[in-house]
């Protein structure tokens, strides 16, 4: 059981998003038609992925107080990979639209990301975080990433 506490305390516990915690945001990248998100810190680019089934379609719809993120501190990410989804779908809506947010909390406040999940009734959406193998000059140079310079 030590064991495990120590592997958990080292790499977190299933389903947390931890990777940024304790590195320095320096830019954000957007790119694959809103379903990616890249963060260039002071050690190396960490991605976030939406991630759905084979009949939905799972997207970065928002991100504000962009300010709070950029040359600050990540001390907390709130919110898990699988998310807690809410319903806003609307009566004319031919799919079910869904709603999951994840808040990152840094030393100059906190900034709020919104994911959106579009199905059938069947497919749940989540985010996956991973070590990059790129570097911040892959996504400067390639046109389908756009450098977040404001809030969507």
């Amino acid at each position: 059981m030590r064991i495990m506490n120590d592997i958990e305390r080292l790499l977190g516990t299933p389903g947390e998003l931890n990777l940024l915690i304790g590195k320095i945001i320096e830019k954000v990248y957007i790119g694959n038609d809103d379903w990616s998100l890249r963060f260039v810190t002071n050690d190396g680019v960490i991605e976030w992925n939406t991630e759905g089934g084979c009949s939905n379609s799972v997207w970065f719809e928002h991100l504000d107080d962009l300010d709070v993120l950029i040359d600050a501190t990540v001390i907390e990410i709130v919110g898990d990979r699988w998310g807690e989804w809410e319903d806003i779908t609307q009566k004319d809506d031919e799919e079910l639209v869904e709603q999951a947010f994840w808040k990152i909390k840094t030393n100059k406040g906190v900034c709020t990301i919104e994911v959106r999940n579009s199905h059938n009734g069947f497919y749940g959406g989540r985010v996956i975080e991973k070590m990059s193998i790129h570097t911040e000059e892959y996504f400067e140079i390639d046109t389908d990433w756009k450098e977040v310079t404001e809030e969507f």
